[in-house]
């Protein structure tokens, strides 16, 4: 799946990519991934999009600023996430998952059907496309 954002590219700035895990048409319970000491190394996070007519969530583990790297990472990712591929993404998006959240993070009976992101930081606590995360 191929984002379609304004500002990917540029011959002055600073390109990032992270590794799109999975495509979904429901909102991911994070409880239920497996515990992997790279979601530690590595910011994962959720956007919420539209592919066509149709709300899409997308789970991401960023970020790089080679595409190699991330690749080279996806290519292990993919013996868990079969679908894995590696995606270039706005600096607004890194800047904004970048960090990790000053506040407890939100589980997915906390945040409530109505959450369009949920971040997981560093610290594990217990027809084209326009992805964007919400907030």
């Amino acid at each position: 799946m191929e984002d379609r954002m304004s500002g990917l590219e540029g011959s002055s700035r600073q390109r990032w990519f992270a590794i799109q895990l999975v495509v979904s048409d429901r909102p991911f319970n994070f409880e239920t991934l497996p515990r992997l000491d790279v979601f530690a190394a590595y910011r994962l996070y959720a956007i919420q999009g539209r592919l066509g007519t149709r709300a899409c969530h997308a789970l991401r583990l960023g970020f790089f600023g080679e595409q190699q790297v991330a690749q080279s990472l996806c290519e292990d990712m993919q013996a868990l996430f079969r679908f894995a591929s590696v995606v270039q993404v706005s600096a607004a998006e890194q800047a904004r998952f970048e960090k990790a959240p000053d506040r407890e993070v939100p589980t997915q009976n906390s945040a409530g059907a109505s959450a369009d992101v949920i971040e997981i930081g560093a610290a594990r606590r217990g027809a084209g496309s326009s992805w964007q995360g919400a907030g």
